[in-house]
């Protein structure tokens, strides 16, 4: 897309869902989005800089603003409802749920700015036209101005040349990854999403873990709740281990029916037939965007052996398996002997998770991961190409960050614009568990070049900051 000139700021990761209930004066136990008023002000903000500083703002929302998972629809009421029909439904409820978001998104229109919307996988819905169209609606009720040509949506990337690459990062995740993401639909369902493993792991485990633990999917990745649970609270751990187990038996039978020629049948009829076409709609190369598609991560539910190998090297596994060992040997032991085992063994299987915890989150290198990992492989695509720009910006990890790409000095940089959700610390520290609303913004300096920076918004201060990372 060409660039427009304006000024660029790109968040991500608010994960709506049903919001606050003023009858109850409480919010949907699912809801990790707390922060409408904040938002708002913060919009405010942009708003009266635009005017003081001649700025004009384009919004990048860049994946997951909403989460369909976790709003609960009871489509029993009315079954004749298609499934982009259900997903309105959806935004009904959350629009009810979060008035304040969309007022805000309103008067910010209203001052003559502009929003892009990019699609994640938790609001993947948002690929269907009917769907976009009711999240326009939303926003039309609270501006003057045709939502239709202030409004867009991306369903992949957002590409300004010279200035910004930026995706919102599920494909290089093989638990959130789709096999074809500008068409995620079965292929025997073409009017159903092809959901990715880790969307079962939100509407068959969290969601009813969250009836215990209202911020159980606030443990990033979601694979280490049980190891934070048996760390903080060992009783809770216990408690759901039996929808643990059901999660695993439900979540085995949803692997794709396709053999592996299947599938590279599909890729390849997907690479021609979509993602060739979309080049022109981004403002690539044909050959650049389909490389950049083939740096995506094989699903883990492409496969049955997959999927077991990402539970069975997943971090829920080893946890399960020491709760499991704990009950048998309880089962096997004398009676007189059972508290002294269990004691032992308990604390045995404490302290080795704890061990493991520690040295898979060791500071510096392992920073960064597979989004940066990305971002290098798309510069270099990029490059060749000579459409190479200074930044590339990710969401999706929930983990605020930046680092230089490695190309040199005033090279390419990566950053992750995080979340605007709470997030449970691995340890407890004082700073780190502040809520943090982070976000990107891209200026231009006297000379029209781009300026980017991590930024953080301090709503009770009514200023930004340069992020500070931990």
């Amino acid at each position: 897309m060409p660039d427009d000139g304006r000024d660029i700021v790109i968040l991500s990761d608010l994960h709506m869902a049903a919001g606050y209930d003023p009858d109850t004066g409480t919010f949907d136990r699912n809801e990790d989005f707390f922060y409408d008023a904040a938002f708002g002000r913060f919009l405010d903000h942009l708003t009266q800089r635009a005017s003081s500083e001649g700025r004009s703002w384009r919004l990048v929302i860049l994946g997951d603003v909403v989460d369909f998972l976790q709003v609960e629809y009871d489509s029993s009421a009315e079954p004749e409802l298609s499934a982009p029909e259900v997903a309105c439904r959806k935004l009904d409820v959350i629009a009810r749920g979060h008035q304040g978001f969309f007022e805000a998104l309103g008067r910010f229109l209203d001052a003559g700015h502009s929003l892009d919307v990019v699609i994640g996988n938790h609001d993947i819905e948002l690929i269907w036209e009917e769907v976009q169209e009711r999240f326009r609606s939303l926003i039309a009720q609270h501006t003057s101005v045709d939502t239709a040509g202030r409004v867009r949506f991306h369903p992949w990337i957002f590409y300004v040349p010279g200035v910004v690459y930026a995706e919102h990062g599920q494909q290089y995740d093989r638990i959130n990854s789709f096999t074809t993401l500008l068409r995620p639909f079965l292929p025997e369902a073409p009017d159903q999403i092809e959901l990715p493993l880790g969307s079962f792991f939100v509407l068959y485990l969290f969601d009813y873990l969250e009836d215990l633990d209202p911020f159980a999917d606030n443990v990033k990745p979601p694979t280490r709740y049980l190891a934070w649970a048996l760390r903080t609270h060992p009783f809770l751990a216990v408690s759901t281990l039996g929808a643990h187990l059901r999660f695993f038996l439900r979540v085995i039978r949803k692997t794709s029916r396709l053999g592996p020629e299947e599938r590279r049948a599909r890729r390849r009829e997907y690479w021609q037939k979509v993602v060739r076409p979309y080049a022109q709609v981004v403002g690539l190369p044909a050959d650049v965007l389909e490389g950049i598609d083939r740096l995506a991560a094989v699903p883990a539910n492409a496969s049955r052996l997959r999927q077991l190998e990402t539970l069975v090297l997943g971090a829920t596994i080893p946890e399960l398996s020491f709760l499991v060992a704990l009950a048998v040997l309880y089962r096997l032991s004398a009676p007189l002997e059972r508290r002294t085992r269990m004691i032992t063994t308990a604390l045995a299987a404490m302290g080795a998770i704890i061990w493991r915890d520690q040295m898979s989150h060791r500071p510096a290198t392992q920073r960064g991961g597979y989004l940066l990992r990305a971002a290098r492989n798309i510069h270099r695509l990029l490059s060749s190409a000579h459409a190479e720009v200074p930044l590339y910006v990710f969401g999706h990890t929930h983990q605020a960050e930046q680092f230089p790409l490695g190309f040199g000095k005033g090279g390419p940089r990566y950053m992750n614009t995080g979340t605007w959700t709470p997030l449970v610390p691995q340890t407890f520290d004082l700073l780190g568990t502040r809520e943090r609303f982070s976000f990107v913004q891209i200026t231009r300096n006297p000379r029209g070049a781009p300026v980017a920076q991590l930024l953080v918004w301090h709503d009770a201060a009514n200023r930004t900051d340069p992020l500070l990372l931990m």
